[in-house]
């Protein structure tokens, strides 16, 4: 600007606007300045603030220092005076055991405390009180052992359970019978069996278990293994096959499959569910007319991704097509996801509890997760039933399934379960 003032006038237009600009400079500075100051003021401010809250904290600090040495010093008193008294009471307790010690040495401990009082006649029990006292003690302690042991075991005994404990409809009962019972041979030879007669009673509950008759696709699952659903879903095909209806068994236990079917592995559920096949190419014939089988084929290394795909619902819908009724054999609710699948997308659910042997709370964890998947549970079957055993008078002879569960988490019980599968069905179609 100094250097311009040589040449041009102040008034001069860009001397004028040099100037301006010098001016809107030096304000800018100015207030730049006066931000800075403040800034360091306030941060001053704080810092001294600090600084106060920080030496008033360490005054406190050493006020409690000094206080926690004086009381160290007090418990440090106290301690030892603790000490000898415990000494002192350990020495008078031992001269105390010794005085008392020597005073009976040779002093008798014996003494009259009342004179006895002679009888005036002989002792004679009465016979009618103590047998009226032992009935009334009898009775109580059965009452008493009998609510005991209701109180105790949560097992499912009685049909009655049924609704009162788990709140599900009784759609059938299956009795107790010998190991040597022959399921398909009493069902076809001697329809009156009872446990023949216990299948169709079964297949005309599930007629009114909807508004619209029995359901056409039917999942049988129970909460735990060897609860009979297996003998249960070949009994009710073999009811429904009596009857005149297409009947189709499908086996979806690709855990542990419960049919022997002298087929290629290649034939089954699983195979079906990861191609794109026609479901009927993998129907097998059964023993009787009008009953089909859908064997569970080669075991998946994860049969609930199969399972979850929308595959199963169109092969459902295919098989609903061609057969009266499809009745899905599950495997059990609690430890995998493949029985709430299943039973998702079936039209009803029927639950298998095994007399005396599912619990309660076990029951309730695979309902509510049945309830979980929005399955349509219409009530439940009551298997292994022995109605002598439980106070019934039931009128039946009853069938055995036979003893022992298979685990699901042991490979190896793949083969210890060869025994207990049923051979039902046969190759009778033609390649």
């Amino acid at each position: 600007y100094q250097n311009k003032l040589e040449i041009y006038r102040p008034e001069y237009s860009e001397m004028t606007e040099l100037k301006r600009r010098i001016e809107l400079t030096d304000r800018e500075i100015e207030a730049e300045r006066t931000r800075i100051v403040d800034a360091l003021e306030t941060s001053f401010r704080a810092a001294e603030a600090k600084e106060a809250s920080l030496r008033e904290r360490i005054g406190e600090l050493k006020t409690k220092l000094i206080e926690l040495r004086t009381q160290s010093v007090q418990y440090g008193i106290l301690e030892r005076q603790v000490e000898t008294n415990r000494s002192q009471y350990d020495a008078l307790l031992t001269r105390l055991k010794e005085l008392t010690t020597a005073e009976g040495i040779g002093a008798s401990q014996a003494s009259v405390v009342d004179r006895a009082i002679a009888p005036t006649h002989p002792f004679q029990p009465s016979l009618g009180k103590h047998l009226l006292l032992a009935t009334i003690l009898s009775l109580a302690a059965g009452i008493g052992l009998a609510i005991l042991w209701e109180y105790i075991d949560d097992t499912i005994r009685v049909p009655e359970q049924l609704i009162s404990k788990l709140g599900l409809p009784i759609i059938g009962i299956v009795p107790v019978a010998s190991k040597s019972s022959d399921l398909v041979q009493d069902m076809m030879k001697n329809p009156k069996d009872s446990l023949a007669e216990g299948y169709f009673s079964i297949r005309a509950n599930l007629l009114f278990s909807t508004n619209s008759g029995a359901p056409r696709c039917l999942s049988l699952t129970s909460a735990s293994q060897a609860e009979g659903k297996s003998t249960c879903a070949v009994g009710l095909g073999l009811a429904f096959s009596r009857s005149g209806q297409r009947a189709l068994v499908i086996d979806a236990d690709m855990r542990r499959p419960s049919f022997v079917v002298d087929r290629n592995l290649s034939i089954g559920l699983s195979g079906l569910l990861a191609s794109d096949a026609d479901a009927m190419e993998h129907i097998i014939a059964g023993p009787t007319e009008n009953l089909f089988l859908l064997p569970a084929g080669r075991i998946p290394p994860n049969p609930a991704e199969l399972l979850s795909g929308h595959r199963l619902n169109e092969i459902l819908e295919q098989l609903k097509q061609v057969f009266d009724i499809v009745i899905v054999d599950c495997p059990p609710v609690l430890g995998f996801a493949d029985a709430p699948l299943l039973a998702a997308a079936c039209d009803a659910t029927v639950v298998v509890i095994s007399s005396g042997k599912s619990r309660r709370i076990t029951i309730r964890r695979s309902l509510d997760r049945l309830v979980s998947t929005h399955a349509q549970t219409v009530g439940a079957i009551l298997t292994k039933f022995d109605a002598r055993k439980v106070g019934y008078d039931y009128g039946y002879y009853y069938y055995n399934y036979g003893p022992g569960a298979y685990d699901y988490a042991r490979p190896s019980a793949r083969t210890e379960r060869q025994s207990r599968k049923i051979t039902l069905f046969k190759d009778q179609l033609d390649d």
